[in-house]
């Protein structure tokens, strides 16, 4: 469990340590199989990036 949660996109991480994550993503959707690419996981748990947001993730990480 905790190997395959190093592994999820730093754009999910961000937005669940900013309270902004997606409805479809709870911690039973993280249990489960899910792909390796960031850009895939994004897609899955309904994730919409635009540069304006990614700006914005970026700015709260430093």
């Amino acid at each position: 469990m905790l190997m395959r949660l190093n592994f999820i996109s730093p754009f999910i991480k961000a937005a669940i340590l900013q309270g902004n994550q997606t409805k479809g993503l709870k911690l039973s959707a993280l249990m489960r199989e899910m792909p390796l690419l960031w850009e895939a996981q994004e897609k899955l748990f309904g994730f919409k990036k635009t540069i304006s947001r990614l700006l914005k993730v970026i700015k709260a990480m430093f």
